[in-house]
């Protein structure tokens, strides 16, 4: 657990926060069954696209609270996309 500041970087946070947010305004956007392609690819990704989205703010607070680095806006904008992610899922449905 030492090195895993160093292994998910700010840009990584980022970039997998953005990562559930892309998928859930894909997906509400077009409906994911017009096409079989599209739904099985919208069924395959669902669960690891949840597991990011609960796991990455939970990572990110862990580094924003045990780290002492200098970088720490790109951890927490990665907390609010997660949490903007989760308001719209629950807001929207």
């Amino acid at each position: 657990m030492k090195n895993i500041g160093k292994i998910y970087s700010p840009k990584i946070a980022l970039v997998i926060s953005l990562l559930p947010a892309f998928y859930v305004i894909v997906f509400s956007v077009y409906p994911p069954y017009e096409t079989v392609f599209i739904g099985a690819l919208f069924e395959i990704l669902w669960l690891p696209i949840l597991a990011i989205l609960f796991l990455a703010p939970l990572l990110s607070m862990w580094i924003l609270l045990k780290k002492k680095t200098d970088r720490k806006l790109a951890y927490l904008l990665s907390i609010l996309v997660c949490a903007f992610t989760f308001a719209f899922l629950i807001f929207t449905q």
